[in-house]
């Protein structure tokens, strides 16, 4: 393993992590997010995203260009067979107080039977300025990063409609565009109804239009967890990756929160905090119905995988627990034995949870380049920037 650093800059926060593809003749494009450093969050009116590129294996990068501005969320990309790459991104838009207020007073807002909001809207006074989140969007370049399509908006979802006339069905997410062996485009969104709910969605047609596949999962699913674990309503799933196996099954590697309330609160510590715990779906069916919901011993968050030459899986995730840092393991190539898996310890020298959102691409020699945003411990967490490892496969 080879760790490096990317982008570091102490006037701005760098988290979410980034999203590295690699063309067929080994340049890198890789998009990332940041805002002033003065407020550290995954929400922020004066984010930019940015793509750079290198044609000598991450050893110097160009200059950045920005691709999008405002209160957009992590940055995602995808090569796709054609050789044209998508970025997808979630939304949070600036809108006047009347209309924050009509989203605020929404049921979609509200835990049933809990205190806790689902965050839908943000006041001036978190924000500088009144918004509601709109949505996620797609978009193409056709000459490697240099232009873009306008929006594509992933909407509507099945169950979740407009929290404004004329908006998108409102969503986030954690994750690329997944393009399957036939060419379809699938991509798993999260948004309400309260607690929220994993949809699948799916285009044919390059990404301009999309439409409901599957519910991955959701309130009626139920999941086991320790006494005392469940507060403020009920479990919330949320930040998924889908990966495609050499059977074809897909399978979702999915985040959970406890509730609302946990959302806030994610310093449980060790391995009984339920929101660490990887919970897993299956798909038999191209994602029109999936498996119920499984929970794992493996702990850690949010995740990312890819097949490896051998056909194996690799699966990659965030540790945000002491020693903080970032992990991975090996799977089956069927993802059936997960939890037997010897897990790699990619980082383990951050300084605080504000770190890992772990995408990597391939290179032309097997090898994986994983990016993420990281701390240290030697800075005491005074950067959170960019870096990466570089992993092969034995």
């Amino acid at each position: 393993m080879r760790d490096f650093d990317l982008r570091k800059n102490l006037h701005y926060y760098y988290g979410p992590g980034p999203s590295p593809v690699i063309f067929p003749d080994g340049e890198i494009l890789l998009a990332f997010r940041r805002h002033p450093a003065a407020a550290r969050k995954h929400t922020h009116i004066e984010t930019e995203n940015f793509v750079v590129s290198s044609g000598d294996g991450g050893a110097t990068w160009g200059t950045p260009v920005p691709i999008d501005y405002g209160g957009v969320h992590n940055v995602n990309l995808t090569l796709l067979a054609d050789g044209s790459v998508l970025y997808c991104t979630s939304v949070m838009e600036p809108v006047t107080r009347a209309a924050y207020e009509r989203v605020r007073a929404l049921p979609q807002e509200r835990v049933p039977g809990g205190t806790g909001r689902y965050r839908l809207s943000y006041s001036a006074e978190e924000l500088g300025t009144y918004a509601v989140i709109s949505g996620v969007s797609v978009r193409r370049s056709l000459d490697r990063g240099r232009t873009w399509s306008p929006r594509y908006w992933v909407s509507p979802i099945d169950g979740v409609p407009s929290l404004l006339p004329g908006a998108a069905s409102p969503a986030n997410l954690r994750s690329p565009v997944i393009q399957l062996r036939s060419g379809r485009l699938v991509l798993p969104l999260y948004s309400y109804p309260n607690p929220w709910r994993v949809a699948l969605m799916e285009s044919a047609d390059l990404g301009k239009s999309w439409s409901f596949a599957g519910e991955i999962a959701g309130p009626s699913d139920p999941l086991e967890l320790p006494s005392g674990a469940l507060v403020d309503g009920a479990i919330a799933y949320n930040e998924t990756f889908v990966q495609e196996t050499l059977s074809g099954k897909l399978v979702a590697f999915i985040r959970i929160h406890a509730g609302a309330t946990e959302r806030q609160s994610e310093n449980w510590g060790g391995p009984v905090n339920p929101a660490g715990r990887l919970v897993t779906a299956v798909s038999d069916d191209g994602g029109r119905t999936w498996s119920p919901p499984a929970r794992h011993r493996l702990w850690g968050y949010p995740y990312w995988a890819t097949a490896m030459p051998s056909g194996r899986i690799l699966l990659a995730y965030g540790y945000r627990q002491e020693p903080f840092g970032v992990r991975a393991r090996l799977l089956d190539p069927e993802c059936e034995q997960i939890d037997e898996a010897e897990e790699l310890v990619v980082r383990d020298d951050g300084f605080m949870r504000d770190l890992g959102y772990p995408q990597g691409a391939l290179m032309r020699d097997g090898r994986v380049l994983l990016t993420y945003y990281f701390n240290r411990k030697q800075e005491a967490g005074r950067h959170v920037y960019l870096a990466a490892t570089i992993l092969e496969e034995v």
